[in-house]
């Protein structure tokens, strides 16, 4: 049997040639942001391992300073052989708090702020 050649014919042959350009441009745009992931990827590994190398440097260096040049501290009653530094403490707690109770408003306010904002922009 003799081979017979059979010829496709397209119907639109420019839709067609758009089409495969068109994908063409997006597969290459896709590979060039996979590069572009993979480069930041590359960049990420080697600064943690610089920040590593560092912050290990840092732990020696405050190790050394410590051990070698800074005085030592004077001898600090306890707290709880001294009511008056009891006292004391208990203060910088309750203004700790009353610190943290602001900040917990104030972003409450923020929140609800953000909210009309948003809602805001819905209604435009």
């Amino acid at each position: 049997m003799p081979k017979q050649l059979v010829h496709a014919q397209v119907k639109n042959p420019i839709l067609v040639r758009k089409t495969l350009l068109e994908s063409a441009i997006l597969a290459t745009e896709i590979l060039k942001s996979h590069q572009k992931i993979k480069k930041i990827r590359t960049q990420k590994h080697h600064f943690k391992t610089q920040l590593k190398k560092d912050l290990q440097e840092i732990k020696q260096l405050v190790e050394k300073l410590e051990i070698h040049e800074l005085p030592r501290p004077p001898s600090i009653p306890s707290p709880h052989k001294s009511p008056v530094i009891k006292k004391e403490l208990q203060k910088e707690v309750k203004e700790q708090i009353k610190q943290e109770k602001l900040l917990e408003v104030e972003h409450s306010e923020l929140d609800s702020e953000l909210k009309k904002l948003q809602e805001k922009l819905k209604n435009l």
